[in-house]
């Protein structure tokens, strides 16, 4: 699958995510990680530019290390995002339940 540019309510996501601060320390700057990659689909749903984290360089690193329990991880701190997003922002997350569905049923 080719390269799969964000829309604008994804670009939107992304830089509202980023501007939260590292969903592990609240630190800035950020990396944007995504955790499937951003051409991603589970279950017939694009996740790729939906799953993704905010983290610090060293972070970032970090969880590119953490081999087999690196998708647990991620689900969990997806989890943490969506929940600070909602919290900071008052607005509902810009993806419906398929999406969220979907990632917390990867298995890859």
């Amino acid at each position: 699958m080719k390269f799969d540019q964000p829309n604008a309510t994804q670009r939107r996501w992304r830089e509202d995510v980023r501007a939260l601060g590292s969903v592990l320390s609240e630190q800035s700057p950020v990396e944007i990680h995504h955790c499937a990659g951003r051409t991603a689909v589970h279950f017939k749903v694009r996740i790729g530019h939906w799953w993704i984290l905010p983290l610090t360089k060293a972070e970032h690193d970090e969880i590119a290390r953490q081999g087999h329990d690196r998708k647990v991880l991620e689900k969990i701190l997806f989890v943490k995002l969506m929940d600070r997003y909602v919290t900071v922002y008052g607005t509902p997350l810009p993806f419906g339940p398929e999406v969220i569905e979907a990632i917390q049923e990867y298995r890859r």
